[in-house]
């Protein structure tokens, strides 16, 4: 993303650019089953919420 996000900075639309880029990365994270199953696994573990998987 940050070929768009510079494209748009050449042209004088930064904010825009950080925003669709910022945009697009959630929307991506989002919709990836492996991130969703990770969270899953990970708010149900002994330290729950602590970023391991295992």
């Amino acid at each position: 993303m940050s070929r768009l996000k510079s494209t748009l900075s050449g042209m004088g639309l930064g904010v825009l650019g950080t925003m669709i880029s910022a945009g697009l990365d959630f929307a991506l994270d989002y919709t990836s089953p492996s991130t969703m199953l990770a969270k899953f696994f990970d708010s149900h573990n002994k330290k729950k919420n602590g970023g391991n998987v295992i």
